[in-house]
């Protein structure tokens, strides 16, 4: 349409008009706030918003991508700088472009990525004045700015108000902060189990179970006839094998295999222990050097500090402020105008604890102005977990500022998910370091071992635990089903030569023997059929030939049966 060609050529013209000045003006141009788009807090008649409706249109058409709907535009936003942390200006007045501060940072990204401007076209702004809040002020910069930048938490009643919140990019959880210096934050006192400090409690129960599990299986490779064994003796084996595995992580070897297997499950189990009892000592003997002072378990959240009357610092008339008092209306506090003043008041014993975010503990952590001592540590849990960011306001219809917030909040959580967000905050944590407090104040679970540390340790006993097992298993087939059949096949194989020629004499004699045997057989049929044709032919033979030939014949049934 016209409509479309004619705001497509404006956008043209725009670029071509920031070229050509870009080409005019070499020499860089000091940043510095706009003169012409400021104006005093809270002046509700000056408005210096922009008009985006006619990108909204273009998007709701599709004639436009959301995140190409702010290039080639110039934006006007307002940062909020109470204790210029965040940003860092010249003598002059103007940003220093070698170190201009995080908000500056992650403005240029925004519209690195956006394709828009801002430099030219910026305010800049304060502490809130007397008798207002940080909610009323954040109010004022949505309403007269096309965007706040600061950490602004996106609590649900700002909202109401008709703000919106892009992602954040500060953790402004509610935690709470303690002194050293204080009596009421610390307690000295004797603790039986901190010999148990170096492991976590999953490394001790998988220690004493994998303990337990070796003398078993140990027990049962060496005891080969442990099934005849009677209750009483049985129970003596157990306890005495279960002695010598608990005595091996103390440092002191006792084992003596008789079997193969065993002797693995004993060469696996010195290991093991060494290298379990090395691990152990060496983080026992941190724990012992390093002095640890302990926070009074009866103050972990701030419900325990409202009931002990104690007093917190906090940020007056800030959204923790408002927090605080709704949840715990009788809580005294004692309010500063400034995060840093929060941690100053504590080192001062204004208070016996801070309130403040998550994110301004991990920066003040690092000063040495505020923890040279490293007297401050944080004390339990987070109240309540906030994120802050930018903020803008609700307008869908009337200068459609909330398609800035939509564009925003897509290029920021692209920065959040590559991890630009981060690295940004951590560099500017290490710019601004000057002590090593937050590298010296591990907290006890981070210093303990757990199973990621040692678990292939464990895993690396129980292979060769396997591997002794399958070995015991296949020595004892072995020798019960295989091992016999194997000596009679050797025996059989390797019975010598003159045993089987012995065996063929033998046979052979046999044979010559049944010959000589069916010779006499037939010799002494013969002599009895002669006998008997003797007999009936002369009719009597006298008794003297008939007593020879009965005598002949006896010898010769006695000479065959023998053979």
């Amino acid at each position: 349409s016209l409509w479309t060609a004619w705001l497509s050529l404006q956008l043209q013209l725009q670029l071509c008009l920031s070229s050509d000045a870009h080409l005019r003006h070499r020499a860089p141009k000091p940043i510095k706030p706009d003169p012409r788009i400021t104006t005093n807090q809270f002046n509700r008649t000056a408005s210096f918003r922009q008009n985006f409706c006619d990108l909204q249109q273009l998007i709701s058409r599709g004639d436009l991508e959301l995140k190409h709907a702010l290039r080639y535009r110039s934006i006007r936003p307002i940062f909020l700088n109470t204790t210029e942390e965040f940003m860092n200006f010249r003598p002059d007045g103007s940003v220093d472009e070698s170190n201009p501060g995080l908000y500056f940072v992650l403005m240029d990204e925004l519209a690195r990525r956006g394709g828009f401007t801002w430099k030219e076209s910026f305010a800049l702004d304060g502490r809130v004045i007397e008798g207002k809040s940080y909610t009323d002020l954040l109010v004022w910069h949505t309403d007269t700015y096309d965007v706040s930048v600061s950490w602004w938490l996106g609590l649900s009643s700002r909202s109401e108000l008709g703000v919106s919140f892009p992602k954040g990019f500060y953790d402004a959880s509610i935690i709470i902060i303690g002194n050293t210096n204080d009596p009421s934050s610390l307690i000295t006192r004797f603790n039986f189990f901190s010999w148990s400090a170096p492991f976590g409690l999953g490394v001790w129960l998988f220690l004493v179970a994998t303990l337990i599990l070796t003398a078993f299986i140990y027990m049962l490779l060496e005891e080969s006839d442990w099934r005849t064994y009677s209750v009483a003796i049985f129970c003596d084996k157990v306890f005495i094998y279960l002695y010598k595995a608990f005595l091996a992580f103390c440092g002191h070897v006792d084992i003596n295999a008789q079997t193969k297997a065993g002797g693995l499950v004993s060469i696996s189990l010195s290991f093991f222990a060494l290298l379990m009892l090395s691990s152990y000592t060496a983080n026992l003997v941190g724990f012992l050097v390093q002095q640890k002072i302990e926070t009074n378990s009866n103050i972990q959240t701030v419900e325990d500090i409202v009931n002990a009357g104690l007093t917190m610092c906090i940020l007056g008339d800030s959204a923790k402020h408002q927090v605080i008092k709704q949840s715990f209306p009788n809580s005294v506090l004692h309010e500063v105008p400034t995060e840093k003043d929060v941690f100053v008041a504590l080192n001062k014993g204004l208070c016996n604890y801070a309130i403040t975010a998550a994110s301004a503990w991990e920066e003040f952590e690092r000063s040495d102005e505020i923890n040279s001592k490293c007297n401050l540590f944080r004390v339990g849990k987070v109240f309540r977990n906030y994120e802050a960011g930018f903020a803008s306001k609700v307008d869908v219809g009337n200068y459609c500022t909330s398609l800035l917030k939509e564009v925003l909040h897509l290029h920021l959580l692209q920065m959040s998910e590559d991890g630009f967000l981060r690295n940004a905050w951590e560099n500017y944590l290490e710019d601004r370091r000057s002590n090593s407090c937050s590298t010296n104040t591990e907290s006890e679970n981070e210093t303990k071992l757990v199973l990621d540390n040692v678990g292939s340790v464990f895993i690396v006993h129980y292979v060769l635990l396997f591997i002794a097992v399958i070995i015991g298993c296949v020595g004892s087939f072995y020798n019960t089903r295989i091992q016999p059949d194997l000596r009679q096949s050797f025996y059989e194989s390797v019975r010598s030569k003159e045993q089987r020629e012995l065996e063929h004499h033998i046979l052979k004699s046999q044979q010559e023997f049944a010959s000589i045997k069916m010779k006499l057989d037939a010799m002494t049929s013969i002599l009895k059929e002669g006998h008997d044709n003797l007999e009936n032919k002369e009719g009597k033979v006298s008794l003297h030939h008939k007593s020879m030939a009965e005598d002949v014949l006896v010898l010769l049934n006695a000479s065959t049966s023998k053979i």
